[in-house]
């Protein structure tokens, strides 16, 4: 996931899209950008998904069949995390939301 998310940060992309059955996405300036490498598996989504949830957000995943949270990084900035339960296994996309402190909307200082 911390690979996931650094090229998030790296290419300055708005978001990671992660759904079982394809390749994770990273969403740039509106586009999709699909991750080189193999479909996600439902255990890869799931093993994915539990790096940045907490014991709250998985079991409200569990009994609501979705669940949403603010991930704070140092490293990478933050970033609006939305789950939910597809065809019995959890996808979930985060959206980057900072990339530095004391920038505005998606890391852009403008947005301030």
């Amino acid at each position: 996931m911390r690979d996931l998310l650094k090229l998030v940060d790296t290419e300055h992309a708005d978001a990671l899209e992660v759904h079982v059955g394809s390749a994770p996405v990273i969403v740039l300036h509106g586009e999709d950008h699909i991750v080189e490498g193999p479909a996600i598996t439902p255990e890869d989504a799931h093993d994915l998904f539990r790096q940045i949830a907490d014991s709250r957000h998985l079991r409200e995943l569990r009994t609501l069949g979705e669940t949403g949270f603010l991930l704070r990084s140092r490293q990478r900035g933050h970033y609006a995390v939305r789950a939910r339960m597809e065809a019995g296994y959890v996808g979930f996309d985060a959206q980057r939301i900072t990339s530095e402190p004391g920038t505005g909307a998606n890391g852009d200082p403008r947005n301030r």
